[in-house]
């Protein structure tokens, strides 16, 4: 599969066959080789005839307790899930409950990760050892070697955790020279391990109110300074609602990051952007071509409006701009008459009469809420 996936070199994608091999080789086959080799050697040359059971274990030739005890490197491969959990987040977008909930679930792996490869080489050596007849298995019980593999398992792993986590119940104990030097090993990543796990969980705990902590830092510093030069209090509050608007992330006018693209792709970012908005408006969509669209897709601009701004009044603006909802909602009205003709909400597009035509607009405009529209201006099409 890796050989026949592109990638990106300097955010072009590469996708000829030759140079996706080169890249594979050098950045990813070594480590493939690695943790996979072992694991096929053992299964497609020997496994289908030697499968000892942990009794018998002891009895099998040196290399072959090495090969099998290899297998272990095939879970190095759990490292590829990384990429799995950017892909999510990817998914679901800036979202500080799914950042957080990964952070967790990537520590309790990490964690589980270690502990078992710690209980599958403690309970490993204990069986490689079982001609001193003092092993732990045998000090702790010595019925445990011929019971099924979950029995065993939960004990090589609750011995793991207890030491790893500086818990030690002492009910199991190493006895064997080796198993103790393995056991001191095992006490000192664990160290490093709890150390790592306290930081990592207080930086998760974070992410649950990252945005929310940058919006009030920001907030604060805007509120500072309106209070040192005594701005009137209802416009410091009508700045604030007006910000937690533009911040939380519903709104973005102009990137930043957008100016550190390329033209080329900077320009297909938009007009993948304002074609989907251009749908909004069946009058452009369903009447001009493709062509003519990708080009006024470059002209078009997003602008803001605060709870019950006008966007435009009725008997004016001959020739106005054409307008598309992306978010809250506009109210169209008759102002001499106070009347209410229609709310707008996303995907809805309005003075379509005003914009074809060229004639005043018959009806007024305001925000309901904050809204944002693309705004389309006909001064600025060139056919």
């Amino acid at each position: 599969l890796a050989l026949n996936t592109g990638y990106y070199d300097n955010g072009v994608l590469v996708v000829e066959r030759v140079r996706v091999f080169q890249h594979y080789f050098r950045s990813s086959f070594a480590f493939d080789c690695a943790t996979s080799t072992p694991y096929l050697c053992f299964y497609l040359t020997i496994g289908s005839t030697i499968r000892p059971s942990p009794a018998q274990f002891f009895e099998e030739p040196s290399f072959l307790k090495a090969l099998f005890a290899m297998q272990i490197l095939h879970l190095f491969r759990v490292s590829e899930l990384g990429r799995i959990f950017r892909a999510v987040k990817r998914m679901f977008g800036p979202n500080d409950i799914v950042e957080g909930t990964i952070g967790f679930i990537r520590l309790g792996l990490t964690i589980f990760f270690v502990a078992h490869i710690f209980a599958c080489a403690f309970y490993f050596i204990s069986l490689n050892e079982n001609d001193n007849g003092n092993t732990w298995i045998r000090a702790y019980n010595s019925e445990l070697i011929d019971d099924d593999w979950p029995s065993r398992y939960v004990n090589s792993l609750y011995w793991a955790t207890t030491t790893m986590i500086t818990v030690g119940y002492g009910d199991i104990v190493p006895r064997t020279t080796t198993e103790k030097v393995f056991a001191m090993i095992a006490m000192y990543v664990g160290c490093g391990l709890f150390g790592y796990m306290m930081t990592q969980t207080s930086d998760v705990l974070l992410l649950f109110t990252k945005s929310r902590r940058v919006y009030e830092e920001r907030i604060e510093h805007v509120q500072r300074y309106m209070q040192m030069k005594g701005v009137n209090p209802s416009l410091q509050a009508r700045a604030r609602k007006y910000l937690k608007y533009v911040w939380r992330g519903d709104h973005m006018e102009s990137p930043p990051w957008m100016d550190d693209l390329s033209e080329a792709l900077r320009n297909d970012i938009t007009l993948d952007v304002n074609v989907r908005v251009l749908r909004s408006s069946p009058d452009l969509s369903t009447n001009f071509s493709r062509g003519f669209l990708e080009r006024i897709c470059a002209i078009m601009r997003e602008k803001t409006y605060r709870p019950e701004e006008n966007v435009f009044d009725e008997d004016k603006e001959p020739n106005g701009p054409l307008y598309m909802v992306t978010a809250g909602e506009v109210e169209l009205f008759i102002r001499r008459t106070n009347t209410s003709l229609a709310r707008l909400a996303r995907d809805s597009s309005f003075g379509e009469l005003g914009f074809f035509s060229g004639n005043p607009r018959t009806a007024s405009a305001r925000s309901v809420n904050f809204a944002t529209c693309t705004v389309l201006e006909l001064s600025l099409i060139h056919i």
